[in-house]
């Protein structure tokens, strides 16, 4: 079984006047209906002028993981492992629907849109949806693997062979989305799932961060400090290399389960920062496993001593 452990921050970066990105999660207690569904984060970048990006942002954050547990909108399949990529899939559309329904009902709003990356983890199966630029990693065995594709400009033409990836990257078109929430009626949403195991880190961010920390620096980062104090870590060195966008980042790490018992902490970062409500899990210890191994131990020991001193007698 898998137990999961879960940071998130997001900052508004060094240069912006506003935070346009948006994280959020939920963790279902095990006296919830929702519990058999599992937990799910988002994490979205906003576009769109004014504070048209923020709303986006907010509002399909806050769909995605309304609509994830949905029953009426994704009626659960006879195979989890479907049923997990169908629901998410399903709960991506219901963001797009709400974010282009405001945008076209409020001439303020007309432009706007959003990226959206969602992590779902469902028994030990996790599953990524994926619309935009802003990336989804899986750690593990100390190895970085980047599961989503950029869905703008520099990545599509590098793709087609056009550009280079050093082009790309200092191309003045780069950032320009070619997919993205909110935008049109209909969106095709990249879905990837696979098996989660003890020891992974799955990580969202937004382009804020990516920009500035290589893979290589977050492995190293999530490998030397706890996952309270990688977060911030991860965050702060983006900051200090120029933090010219908002700075964002969900963190999920596996563990073997011991009985796992859920917590909600709050925390609080200096001002001008802000961090969304975390809610973590805390274990309890392998007390019961531990006393039971020992007294197994204690047997065995007991009887080879007993078998030694009876040939030794003989």
């Amino acid at each position: 079984m898998i137990r999961i452990e879960a940071e998130m921050l997001s900052d508004v970066g060094r240069r912006r006047p506003r935070n346009e990105d948006a994280i959020d999660q939920r963790l279902p207690t095990t006296d919830e209906a929702a519990s058999v569904l599992g937990p799910i984060f988002a994490l979205a970048d906003g576009i769109g002028g004014s504070v048209a990006g923020e709303i986006a942002s907010r509002e399909a954050v806050g769909e995605v993981i309304r609509a994830y547990y949905d029953e009426a909108l994704s009626p659960e399949l006879e195979n989890g492992a479907e049923d997990l990529r169908v629901r998410l899939r399903n709960a991506v559309r219901a963001a797009n629907n709400r974010v282009y329904s405001m945008a076209e009902h409020n001439p303020d709003m007309q432009r706007m849109a959003t990226t959206l990356v969602a992590a779902a983890i469902r028994d030990e199966l996790f599953a990524v949806a994926h619309v935009g630029d802003s990336p989804a990693f899986l750690v593990r065995d100390g190895q970085i693997r980047k599961l989503t594709t950029d869905h703008n400009f520099a990545e599509m033409q590098v793709r087609a062979g056009y550009l280079t990836k050093d082009e790309a990257w200092t191309h003045p078109d780069r950032h320009k989305l070619v997919r993205a929430v909110g935008r049109l009626t209909t969106i095709e949403v990249d879905i990837v799932s696979e098996a989660l195991l003890p020891g992974d880190y799955l990580l969202l961010c937004s382009d804020g961060l990516t920009r500035y920390v290589m893979p290589i620096e977050m492995v190293a980062i999530l490998k030397s400090q706890s996952l309270t104090e990688a977060v911030p870590a991860l965050v702060q060195r983006a900051n200090e290399r120029g933090g010219s966008d908002n700075i964002s980042l969900i963190a999920i790490h596996a563990l073997p389960d011991d009985g796992a018992e859920l917590e909600i902490s709050t925390a609080s970062l200096p001002k001008g920062k802000r961090r969304l409500l975390v809610r973590r899990f805390r274990f309890r210890r392998l007390r019961g496993f531990l006393l039971g191994f020992t007294a197994v131990f204690t047997a065995i020991i007991s009887f080879v001593s007993m078998k030694i001193s009876v040939r030794r007698t003989g």
